[in-house]
């Protein structure tokens, strides 16, 4: 959807909207949808809740698709229709094998302030955990805000068909104050879909005046959900191609506006020359 919004506003900016990778050089700026040789596994989410159980109260929902679109981990499976309830279990940071001396995780939601794969490793595959919760702090250039995180992903592995979320630091200190009072149970409901399909790029060219056949290569990759990664750099992109429409560029100017970086790599890989 993201590729077709991006096509539909160049072409409204003046792109003529190609149905292929022209074979001959373009004489007017245009665009077109090109897609990789071989099909990936893409994945999407329509339900993740992960919730306290409250004893004579309602759930207190913590993490949810609603209030944060990015804390299941890609590559998560579905919970059982009604979704399934399990201990928490806090292993401090769970990277290490010692962090799971003398306590047993099998069956339960592991929450470590390892980084997601470390701890989907450690406590799902190699002890048995249902899922797990990544506390690990978010990269430096990232506001330091309580509700704020970075998406994150878990191997895709259909023999144990687990799950991850990535916590807030509000959410994370939810859960810690949560497994200090006592023994402590959530309730997880996710649904999740895979599909093979063909990852398409969007190709936008501006022909060049003086050096058509010297190319400047500018992309951004739309693969991955976070909006700095890469959102802000598609939309930014998209705004090049817009203004530069206008203009006359000495050089050919070829703009990979929504692409993932597998097709991004064919494309390069296919393209004459870029800088």
């Amino acid at each position: 959807k993201s590729i077709d919004r991006v096509k539909a506003r160049l072409v409204a900016a003046g792109f003529q909207e190609l149905a292929e990778r022209p074979r001959a050089p373009i004489t007017v700026p245009s665009l077109w949808i090109e897609p990789a040789p071989t099909p990936s596994l893409g994945w999407d989410q329509s339900v993740a809740t992960l919730a306290i159980v409250r004893d004579g109260r309602l759930d207190e929902v913590v993490l949810s698709r609603e209030k944060e679109r990015l804390a299941l981990a890609i590559n998560s499976f579905s919970t059982p229709p009604g979704g399934v309830t399990a201990p928490l279990i806090d292993v401090g940071n769970g990277g290490s094998p010692n962090d799971y001396a003398g306590t047993d995780v099998q069956g339960a939601v592991v929450i470590g302030t390892a980084g997601m794969g470390q701890l989907f490793t450690q406590a799902v595959v190699n002890r048995g955990a249902l899922g797990v919760v990544s506390t690990a702090k978010g990269p430096a250039y990232l506001d330091p805000s309580p509700d704020l995180l970075q998406w994150g992903s878990i191997a895709y592995d259909e023999a144990h068909k687990s799950f991850g979320f990535r916590a807030t630091p509000r959410a994370a200190g939810t859960f810690k104050a949560a497994t200090s009072a006592g023994p402590a149970t959530v309730r997880v409901q996710i649904v999740t879909s895979f599909a093979r399909k063909p990852e398409r790029t969007l190709a936008a060219e501006i022909p060049g005046a003086v050096a058509p056949g010297e190319r400047i290569v500018i992309a951004a990759h739309v693969q991955e959900p976070g909006a700095n990664d890469n959102a802000s750099g598609a939309a930014t992109n998209m705004e090049l191609a817009r203004a530069l429409v206008q203009a006359h560029d000495d050089r050919d100017l070829w703009l990979n506006p929504a692409c993932s970086g597998n097709a991004f790599r064919h494309q390069a890989a296919r393209s004459r020359s870029c800088g």
